[in-house]
């Protein structure tokens, strides 16, 4: 499995899902199925790399916004829920985080975290085998990438096409 394999069978998934997550979830799950366990396991491989790649502290800024809620739990799901969205979202966030206006709904902010699609590998390693692996790519480590938000920045300069697109969260 390498990267451009990883991003092509999330891509078909999502594709196939309609825009569905957890449909998603359950195609990509299924499609990992008729893999090897090294290719399994090499899917997780990427993922973690994936989500750390995302952790960023202005990605963490732009999801408090987005999601309304904030935590450390909150953000590994946002960061899942990104990837999910594919490889060109996923770059593009990561370069500039306001550019997630094009594929937000402002009646739907609150699904742009969605954990159940971090587990799509351990998945199909136990639909395939009966049991969890023995080891499998452990999550993350170490502090977030980068610097987020200066004191005196608000959310509408740092994020101006996603301001004006989402209602305000209370707490902004």
């Amino acid at each position: 499995m390498n990267i451009d394999m990883f991003w092509e069978l999330i891509e078909k998934a999502k594709q196939e899902a309609n825009g569905s997550v957890e449909k998603q979830t359950t195609i990509l799950t299924d499609i990992l199925v008729g893999f090897e366990l090294k290719n399994i396991i090499e899917f997780e491989a990427l993922f973690v790399q994936k989500q750390d790649e995302a952790y960023r502290l202005l990605l963490w800024d732009v999801c408090e916004f987005i999601t309304c809620v904030g935590g450390e739990q909150n953000f590994l799901n946002f960061r899942v829920w990104l990837i999910s969205r594919g490889k060109d979202v996923f770059t593009k966030a990561l370069e500039n985080p306001d550019s997630l206006h094009e594929i937000l709904d402002p009646q739907s902010r609150e699904d742009a975290s969605y954990e159940l699609f971090s587990y799509i590998a351990l998945k199909a390693y136990v639909a395939k085998t009966g049991g969890p692996p023995a080891t499998f790519p452990g999550p993350f480590a170490g502090t977030p990438h980068g610097k987020g938000l200066d004191s005196n920045q608000s959310i509408q300069e740092a994020f101006p096409n996603l301001y004006s697109k989402l209602v305000e969260c209370p707490e902004y």
